[in-house]
């Protein structure tokens, strides 16, 4: 979220703004975490293929694709932590979007007619 969607939201004069401002952190909050457990799941998919792969007897056990499917599985999960520790900074940057909000609250009318260009 930017400083620029809060002064939007503010010049809008939108009825409840705080409630507006939260669901717009909840909605990010719920993207970052459909990410987060898309990229787990993949990870886990290539593990799972991986121990397919060894159970079955009837193959050969290539070391270079066993190396592939871990290092794509490593790096999904990276992926995933990465997301996730993004997610969680979420709550402080909904406080901070929360105050600039309420500072700016007075101003709106100005706002508006200033982001309106009359």
């Amino acid at each position: 979220m930017q400083v620029a969607d809060v002064l939007d939201l503010v010049a809008a004069q939108a009825s409840d703004p705080e409630e507006r401002l939260q669901a717009m952190f909840e909605w990010q909050f719920e993207r970052s975490m459909t990410r987060v457990k898309l990229q787990f799941g993949v990870a886990a998919t290539f593990v799972a293929a991986f121990a397919a792969g060894l159970l079955d007897n009837g193959r050969r056990f290539d070391v270079g694709q066993g190396v592939v499917v871990l290092a794509a599985a490593g790096v999904f999960t990276a992926l995933g932590m990465i997301t996730y520790a993004r997610a969680r900074n979420l709550h402080r940057e909904f406080t901070a979007a929360l105050q600039l909000l309420k500072r700016t609250e007075p101003l709106g009318s100005f706002l508006a007619k200033y982001r309106g260009g009359t």
